[in-house]
């Protein structure tokens, strides 16, 4: 309950300390820029979806999302596959609408693969200073004018079917190894990013992609057309039973996820940018 004046720099992000899919993130102005009432509103939404009833404020670092899972062993990252998020952008909410796979974040290979090869590092760093050894880790870091940063690290495997599509990109079995190392069973191989650690290009392109409505209402259409299904890996419709929509301020809201998979990045970026080439959504 304490009164927090907000800092200097320009924005700064509230969200609770326990939650998942960007539930009660929002991103808020200065305080000498923006609404006056803004921090308080995003206060109270951090915490009302705080189990603990506990919430963080943090600079907003400006820069592209990335994001994926990892796997590791004795404080290794022996497996990696990071990908570029997207996002919403409703009432200055921060919630996810999907993630290309692989992340190009300054579309030069190169100095991709050495952010994600400083990345690998800093995630590496924060296994050993909490403790965290050995199992999955859902990565999300910023990278931007100062380089990469990482700004979480959870010991879980990724939600919207991320693990899912992960092995179908890269061969990494991220549910069964899960379920192995909870079971006590032998630890999996290292893959190929390990190696080098570099961006993965040996892995296959993809995406996963949440559907969703910015305004609420009655749902008349939620089609795709022909033209998706050469990328179609999997089709997960979430429409509501009562045919109601809500608008998409939480992840939970979403009507569906695609898993996509691509032949190049060319056709990811032609598909990914375009949706209402293949989109049909009436509200």
């Amino acid at each position: 309950n304490a009164v927090v004046a907000l800092p200097a720099h320009p924005r700064v992000v509230y969200k609770p300390v326990d939650n998942c899919s960007s539930k009660g993130v929002t991103v808020v102005e200065g305080e000498a820029e923006g609404d006056a009432e803004a921090p308080a509103a995003a206060r109270r939404h951090a915490l009302e979806h705080s189990r603990v009833g506990l919430g963080i404020v943090e600079q907003y670092i400006d820069g592209v999302q990335l994001h994926g899972d990892g796997w590791l062993q004795e404080g290794r990252l022996i497996h990696h596959y990071i990908g570029q998020q997207r996002f919403s952008d409703i009432d200055g909410t921060r919630v996810p609408i999907g993630t290309c796979w692989p992340a190009r974040p300054t579309g030069d290979p190169q100095e991709d693969a050495e952010l994600v090869h400083t990345l690998v590092g800093q995630v590496e760093t924060m296994a050993r200073a909490t403790g965290y050894l050995d199992g999955p880790v859902n990565i999300e870091a910023r990278a931007g004018a100062e380089g990469v940063v990482l700004i979480e690290l959870a010991p879980r495997n990724g939600g919207g079917f991320i693990p899912d599509l992960q092995q179908h990109l890269t061969g990494f079995d991220f549910v069964g190894n899960t379920l192995c190392a909870a079971l006590g069973q032998p630890a999996p191989s290292p893959s190929p990013s390990a190696a080098d650690r570099a961006v993965g290009t040996e892995f296959r392109i993809g995406s996963h992609v949440f559907i969703h409505s910015r305004t609420a209402g009655r749902l008349v259409r939620l089609s795709i057309t022909d033209d998706l299904a050469p990328f179609l890996y999997q089709w997960h419709d979430m429409t509501p039973s009562d045919g109601w929509v809500r608008r998409y301020v939480r992840s939970d809201q979403r009507l569906g996820v695609l898993l996509l998979e691509f032949p190049d990045l060319e056709t990811q970026r032609r598909v990914i940018d375009h949706p209402e080439q293949w989109l049909t959504l009436e509200i």
